[in-house]
């Protein structure tokens, strides 16, 4: 595991073992988490309650190694980490929303720090982003619209619900846009 490395790391921690302070301490890593909310209705697969946790996930800008991610957790307790292989998963784990046969925790109580976004946890039909890419080509036609820039703040103020769909995909629409202005020339 020492030398793993990726973005997103897992975590657990636990209320008796966490200082009481552990949302500053979070927040002083100034990187993106996210923070379960209290798992306290979870069994054991002997019917037992589980002791209550919270799970973490963070998200650091590129790839780091199990020692860096080990060494920010265990400041609250955690003995070790894990590698993420799937951020969307991960997060819609926090509130079991994949597990109907775990107990339902409420998405509205999931803490976020740093920069991070619960829109990660939308799961699409292939149809549904279709969909999106089409409006979004559609107002750039409709509107003359070649630059990129132009495109992000039309979003932002005319449409947002579109404008996670641009983030999520900015190397296309800017192909698309390069490729809109060669035309026009």
């Amino acid at each position: 595991m020492a030398d793993v490395k990726t973005r997103n790391w897992l975590f657990v921690f636990y209320p008796d073992s966490a200082p009481a302070e552990w949302r500053e301490i979070v927040a002083d890593w100034q990187l993106g988490v996210y923070v379960s909310p209290l798992h306290d209705e979870d069994f054991k697969d002997d019917g037992t309650l589980k002791k209550p946790h919270w799970h973490g996930i963070l998200c650091f800008d590129g790839p780091q190694s199990y020692k860096r991610a080990l060494g920010l957790v265990s400041d609250l307790g955690c003995l070790t980490c894990k590698p993420c292989n799937s951020l969307q998963g991960a997060v819609r784990y926090l509130c079991h929303l994949d597990s109907p046969d775990k107990a339902q925790y409420d998405v509205s109580d999931i803490e976020l720090f740093g920069p991070v976004s619960l829109d990660v946890m939308e799961v699409r039909s292939e149809r549904e982003v279709d969909n999106k890419f089409s409006q979004i080509v559609k107002i750039i036609r409709d509107n003359n619209i070649t630059e990129f820039a132009e495109l992000a703040n039309y979003l932002l103020t005319e449409r947002p619900e579109l404008h996670a769909t641009l983030r999520g995909n900015v190397q296309y629409f800017r192909a698309y846009l390069a490729s809109v202005r060669g035309n026009i020339k």
